[in-house]
């Protein structure tokens, strides 16, 4: 078993940052459908329509959920990826740029666990 750059086998440090990952979206995704105020507000600032919070929420959701369905878990991290390039664009384009920080680290962990996923059969092995 191939070690990773952390120092764990390859196959743990995939499992560990898609739980993380799946954590993350399923919390920030939950927030978003829940229409928590100052998400909302933070949305109208950032010149997204009324209700984007709403669309983004369930995409992030159901991106989370589909990262321990093995069939779909490396295109749920795909989605999850354009999701989080999104948010970063978004956060350099509406300042300041530190708000930023979240989506650029989840967009690392997406895009470890989405080429992680596409080179076994699965994300999350049982």
């Amino acid at each position: 078993m191939a070690n990773s750059t952390i120092g764990l086998p390859h196959g743990l440090a995939l499992k560990i940052a898609t739980i993380l990952l799946g954590l993350a979206f399923l919390f920030f995704g939950a927030l978003k459908l829940a229409g928590v105020p100052d998400i909302v507000a933070m949305f109208e600032t950032f010149g997204l329509p009324a209700g984007s919070n709403y669309a983004i929420g369930a995409l992030e959701v159901v991106g989370a959920i589909g990262l321990f369905v093995r069939p779909v878990a490396r295109y749920a991290a795909l989605l999850l990826l354009a999701i989080a390039v999104g948010a970063v664009i978004t956060h350099v384009i509406n300042p300041p740029l530190q708000q930023g920080v979240p989506a650029l680290v989840l967009l690392a962990v997406a895009a470890y666990v989405a080429v992680g996923s596409g080179k076994s059969s699965t994300a999350v092995n049982a």
